[in-house]
Formats: structure tokens, C-alpha cells, sequence
């Protein structure tokens, strides 16, 4: 079962005996996922307990390029002498 809320998706599954679910059609078509995709799973602790999410491993690498991408720029615009003050961490404090 799934249910449009907005921009929002949500549905609902139930774990097989081998651990397996079924992700609602709506949701592997709002999201792209199709046969053969490789997702990530992690599970983060919340308010009610543990989340879990799924993410598409093809998303998450794009995501880390454009991070690293950010990173290089936000270190061109720190410089390296700013870079080495912050990374200091416990042994250069005295």
C-alpha cells in the first residue's frame, strides 16, 4: 500500500521469511529503481527508535563526487594555512 502525500511518498511492506520486502510500485517509480539497481541500506537511530533508509548506490556516488567537488572548493577558499590550524585536533593543543 502506498499513499501520495505532496512530494512525499510513503507505502508500507512486510519482511518475508528469508528478510526480503517488496518496495511499492509508486515508490520504485518515484525513486527510478528498477530490476538489478543496487541500493544502500543504513539505519540511523531516531525518536522512535531506529530508521532505516534506502538510497540508490548510483545517487550516493553522485552525491559523494559533488561533496568532494564542494570540499575543494571550500578548501581553495579556506586555504592551506587555515586547513592546518583547524586540523590541529588534541596534540597541538597545550
Amino acid at each position: 500500500m502506498s499513499t501520495m502525500m505532496g512530494s512525499f511518498e510513503i507505502g508500507s511492506t512486510k519482511v518475508g521469511t528469508k528478510g526480503q520486502v517488496v518496495l511499492p510500485v509508486k515508490i520504485r517509480k518515484a525513486c527510478g529503481i528498477v530490476a538489478g539497481d543496487t541500493l544502500i541500506v543504513m539505519a540511523r537511530p531516531g525518536p522512535g527508535g531506529l530508521s532505516i533508509s534506502l538510497m540508490r548506490a548510483s545517487s550516493l556516488a553522485l552525491m559523494m563526487e559533488h561533496m568532494e567537488e564542494t570540499g575543494k572548493k571550500i578548501r581553495s577558499l579556506v586555504g592551506t594555512t587555515d586547513t592546518k590550524r583547524a586540523g590541529r585536533g588534541k596534540a597541538g593543543r597545550r
